[in-house]
């Protein structure tokens, strides 16, 4: 475990920054320490955000771990 850890890389954004838009291929996976994220969709080129979390949640592990 200490061999994976030693591999991450810390990042920053600003707020309100897309980090993923729907449909994008990703090939990481974020873990979020502080702030809050929210998810959702497009449907004619309306975004709707229906999940917010606030604090620590993980990105993009089902992506990753089922290629």
């Amino acid at each position: 475990m200490y061999q994976l850890i030693q591999y991450l890389e810390p990042f920053r954004e600003k707020g309100k920054t897309v980090l993923k838009e729907e449909l994008d291929e990703f090939n990481e996976i974020m873990f979020v320490n502080k702030g809050k994220v929210m998810i959702g969709y497009e449907i004619n080129k309306e975004k709707r955000y229906c999940i917010a979390y606030h604090d620590k949640i993980v990105i993009g592990a089902y992506g990753i771990t089922f290629n």
